[in-house]
Parts: structure tokens; C-alpha cells; sequence
């Protein structure tokens, strides 16, 4: 399955209008489709897997409209924004409620902020670089655009930040429990991140007059898609990781 999602991301990526062949832009979506195809097999194992499969399918959706919206006029790419939108949320209610499962009266949110202040530290780092990049945006936009997508970039951006602190806070959680347990946190945590700076070059890439200047569409587009194609997979793998410690310590309870 890793190596038809490879097959299916790279085609597309070669095939993207501003990279080369544009005939094979239809694939855009195929690679999530697999991943959500590996994890249904332990839907049952957890009910947050089936959140994040929900989350897979709503940025299934977001390609679906961003590859719409290349084809079309009609404001598709704020359908796939929302639609992308939905899928963070999805997957942060997945990160937590994993962690209310797997550390239940094993491990407290104490002792891990006591013993960890690199949690605290990152949490800041991404607020300050989220609105950083929001600030650069927003002065980019025209008047006429300021007054809703101010909001509209507020509300995405810390959402971006709730994604990435899930993935950190599954990581400081759980890392230590267990060996596969530390290899989800960190393709959790890494994925997370990545996914952060695969949004932050679409919506620079779009509304950043300065940006366009030094990154040119194509390469855009390469750094959105790697990145992009990167995180699904990471976050899918990491959640099929998880299944695995449930599957395997049937100690945990089965929600």
C-alpha cells in the first residue's frame, strides 16, 4: 500500500499543470483514498481511527475542489480551505481523545509539562510563526478582501496550531509507554508540522505578492504537494500505529 501511495503522489506531482504532464492531475486524490483504504480495515479496533478516516476523506474532499476550482472560475478554493479546515479539526479530536485512551491513569498532563517544557516552548514558537505568517497575508491583501478573510485566516491559523500541538502533545503523552506507541508520536508530531508548512506555502503562495516573487508557481507547487502528500501519510501511518498498540495490549479500553 506505501508503495502505490509513493506511485500515485509522484504521478501526480509530475503531472500537476505547472510541474509537467497535466493529464495526470486527475490522481490528486487517489493516494488519500488508499490510506483511508488501509486504516478501514481497523476501524473497530478505536472509535477516533474512524475520526481520523473522517479527516483523510475531508482532505480527500479539499483536492477534489482545489483541482475543480484549477478547472473552473467559481470559488472552489475557499470550499477546499473549508473542507481542509474540517479535517484539522477532525484530526485534533482524534490526537486528544487517542491520548484520553492510551494514558488513562498512566501518565498526567503534570508530570509531562513538569518534565517536558519543550511543549510549552514549541506551543509558543507556533503561535508567534502562525501569526507572523498571517500578519504577511493580511497586508498583502486588497481592502475590499481585508475585512472577511482577516477572520477567515485567524480562525485557520489557529487551527493549524491546534493540529500541531495535538500531534506534540500526543508525542510528550505517550512517546514513552511504548515502542510503537514513540513511533506514532513522532510521525504524528512530524506529520502535523509538516501539514502546517504545506498550508502556509498554498495561502502564501496565493495572497503573498513578495513570495511569488521568490518562489515561482512551479516550485509552489512542488513544495505544497511533497509536503502535503508527506503529512497525510504520516498522519495515516501514525494512527494505523496506533491501532496496532491497541490491537496488541488489549488492556486498553475499547471506546
Amino acid at each position: 500500500m506505501d508503495v502505490l501511495y509513493l506511485l500515485f503522489s509522484g504521478l501526480y506531482i509530475w503531472g500537476d499543470a505547472d510541474i509537467g504532464n497535466n493529464a495526470l492531475k486527475f490522481v490528486k486524490p487517489i493516494p488519500v483514498w488508499l490510506m483511508i483504504a488501509q486504516l478501514w480495515s481497523l476501524r473497530g479496533v478505536n472509535s477516533k481511527i474512524y475520526v481520523v478516516i473522517w479527516g483523510l476523506a475531508f482532505g480527500s474532499l479539499g483536492d477534489i475542489f482545489l483541482l475543480i476550482g484549477s478547472l473552473t472560475t467559481e470559488p472552489f478554493f475557499e470550499l477546499g480551505a473549508a473542507a481542509f479546515l474540517i479535517g484539522h479539526v477532525l484530526d485534533v479530536t482524534a490526537f486528544v481523545g487517542f491520548v484520553k485512551d492510551l494514558a488513562y491513569e498512566r501518565v498526567s498532563l503534570r508530570e509531562v509539562l513538569s518534565a517536558e517544557p519543550l511543549f510549552i516552548v514549541m506551543w509558543l514558537l507556533e503561535m508567534t510563526l502562525s501569526f507572523w505568517s498571517i500578519g504577511i497575508i493580511i497586508r498583502s491583501l486588497s481592502a475590499s478582501e481585508v475585512g472577511y478573510m482577516q477572520w477567515i485566516l485567524a480562525v485557520y491559523g489557529s487551527v493549524l496550531v491546534l493540529l500541531t500541538m495535538a500531534g506534540f502533545f500526543f508525542f510528550f503523552m505517550l512517546s514513552r509507554l511504548s515502542a510503537t506507541l514513540n513511533i506514532a508520536g513522532w510521525l504524528l508530531m512530524i506529520g502535523s508540522l509538516i501539514f502546517f508548512a504545506s498550508d502556509n506555502f498554498l495561502a502564501h503562495g496565493k495572497y503573498d505578492p513578495s513570495y511569488k516573487k521568490v518562489i515561482s508557481p512551479a516550485l509552489n507547487t512542488w513544495l505544497i504537494m511533497v509536503t502535503y502528500y508527506v503529512a497525510q501519510w504520516m498522519i495515516g501511518k501514525g494512527t494505523f500505529m496506533v491501532a496496532v498498540e491497541f490491537v496488541e495490549n488489549r488492556e486498553y479500553q475499547i471506546v
